[in-house]
């Protein structure tokens, strides 16, 4: 799914499946992103599973996961509520811009070309 302008905002139903072999599961070039994977639902991408070059809003009860790079990226600030599971293949969650996050769920970076991943990384820009 691809959001050029203004904001997008996705729902993702219980048993729903958001899947991209090589490109974003969910991805907005501009504007606010808003993500509800609800529990039973799964956003998987090659690259990211969502991806906001803008703030980005994320409520998953479900499957977020990504092989090639961060499960969730945000160069806005990223407000993440997790009770589900967040596996990306660099780090778990990214954002450049700062965030809050909830998490009664598990989030987790897996090891990446570089040799290190991150569960959560926050950097400034």
């Amino acid at each position: 799914m691809f959001g050029n302008t203004g904001a997008t905002d996705v729902t993702n139903l219980s048993c729903g499946t958001i899947s991209s072999t090589n490109g974003a599961g969910v991805y907005t070039h501009a504007g606010q992103l808003t993500v509800d994977n609800q529990a039973g639902a799964s956003i998987s991408a090659g690259s990211h599973a969502t991806r906001s070059v803008g703030a980005a809003t994320i409520t998953n009860a479900g499957a977020l996961s990504s092989t090639n790079a961060d499960a969730g990226w945000s160069a806005g600030a990223l407000n993440l509520t997790n009770s589900g599971t967040i596996t990306g293949g660099y780090a778990g969650i990214s954002a450049t811009a700062g965030g809050t996050i909830v998490n009664s769920g598990d989030i987790e970076g897996s090891s990446s070309a570089s040799g290190y991943s991150y569960a959560v990384q926050f950097t400034c820009a």
